[in-house]
């Protein structure tokens, strides 16, 4: 994953127009109430209602769970720009109270994102560039 964080940038390369550079406002979204909310559900989620359906009946309850923990950590490190936003966390990884280092994951996931310099920029992730903005969005749909 490659992280350029930089403002706008506008002109030709031809030199008819001269570049120059575009502060631009981002927007940033608070994702801690909907990290508050996901914490709330994995604290009242227990072990023996892990291979529970869900509505997705192709899904139990720890294949979302699984989800989570890998938004929570990719996503994190991806707001502050670490080398590891590509490392995916599952839940077979995680040792003793997992749901409560999976709730854990969530909370620093909100507080990544709160920074404001997460937002403006772009990065690339599985060989996609997107906006900032963007990944932040889908954090967000992340823990929904």
């Amino acid at each position: 994953m490659s992280i350029r964080r930089e403002p706008m940038i506008l002109g030709c390369a031809d030199g008819r127009h001269p570049r120059r550079t575009i502060p631009r406002e981002v927007s940033v979204i608070d994702l801690k109430p909907a990290c508050t909310a996901m914490t709330s559900v994995l604290a009242h989620d227990g072990e023996s209602q892990l291979d529970a359906r869900t509505r997705c009946t192709e899904f139990a309850v720890r294949d979302l769970i699984d989800h989570v923990a890998a938004v929570a950590h990719g996503f994190s490190a991806l707001a502050r720009a670490e080398a590891d936003a590509t490392t995916m966390l599952t839940t077979a990884e995680l040792r003793g109270a997992w749901l409560a280092t999976v709730a854990e994951h969530v909370r620093d996931l909100g507080a990544a994102w709160d920074d404001r310099a997460a937002w403006p920029g772009t990065s690339t992730g599985g060989g996609v560039e997107l906006a900032n903005e963007v990944w932040g969005r889908i954090a967000l749909t992340g823990v929904t």
